[in-house]
């Protein structure tokens, strides 16, 4: 079993309070055997509806609230760049996430020539010691090495800083409603009064959305296998 699915089978443990022994974990090849898995350690509950719907209703009520859309206009497949304003959007974005009360709300990223111009600064920053001083590493001289690190590092952050205000984009596996529904589906804990239990089709939507959610993989299915269908290491 890779480090990946290591990983994963614990992120699987704390959302659901449950222990998976490592003898157990071995045999959790595709969704469906974990979701089994799962269900053999939680207390059943009875169906309260689709979890998915609960999460993209309280997620259209947001967006409508803020005036950012209509109700019709809200669909899975809608496009957040089209909803959420463009001014601002970073705080928006930031305020939207405490209001639906997401503990890792998902950062917005930086367009790609921005992305692709602080890599060129920092490989620039890391080599301009070596071509001005490199002569000096044969004869024992550590200050290009030391320059190196030091220029790297602070253009790096330098970039970072300055091009933060540029973080404006939504990222690909959250760029639409649905997207950000399945997001609040893994990540999102269940009110601690709340004793009924699990069922079985949360369980499996929350393992869904949380392989989503870590691994940026949508093309699968029940029976797709984590390592063959989906590779995960």
């Amino acid at each position: 079993m890779g480090l990946d699915i290591v990983e994963f089978v614990m992120s699987v443990e704390e959302r659901f309070g449950i222990e998976i022994p490592d003898a157990d974990a071995q045999n959790l090849t595709t969704p469906r055997l974990l979701v089994d898995c799962i269900m053999t350690r939680v207390k059943p509950g009875h169906d309260r509806g689709c979890l998915t719907q609960r999460e993209f209703h309280r997620l259209r009520r947001a967006l409508v609230a803020r005036h950012w859309a209509t109700r019709q206009d809200l669909k899975p497949d809608a496009l957040l760049e089209g909803i959420v304003p463009r001014l601002d959007r970073r705080s928006l974005w930031q305020q939207l996430g405490d209001e639906l009360q997401s503990p890792h709300w998902p950062r917005l990223i930086r367009p790609k020539s921005v992305k692709a111009a602080l890599i060129a600064a920092a490989i620039l920053a890391w080599f301009l010691p070596w071509i001005l001083r490199g002569g000096g590493i044969l004869r024992g001289d550590l200050t290009p090495i030391v320059l190196s690190v030091f220029s790297t590092i602070a253009v790096t952050s330098a970039g970072l800083v300055a091009t933060r205000q540029l973080q404006k984009l939504f990222p690909p596996v959250y760029a639409t409603v649905g997207g950000v529904t399945q997001y609040l589906v893994a990540t999102r804990r269940r009110p601690e009064n709340v004793q009924e239990g699990w069922t079985r089709e949360e369980v499996r939507e929350i393992v869904r959305a949380m392989i989503i959610e870590q691994f940026a993989v949508t093309d699968f299915t029940d029976d797709s296998c984590f390592v063959q269908d989906m590779h995960l290491d």
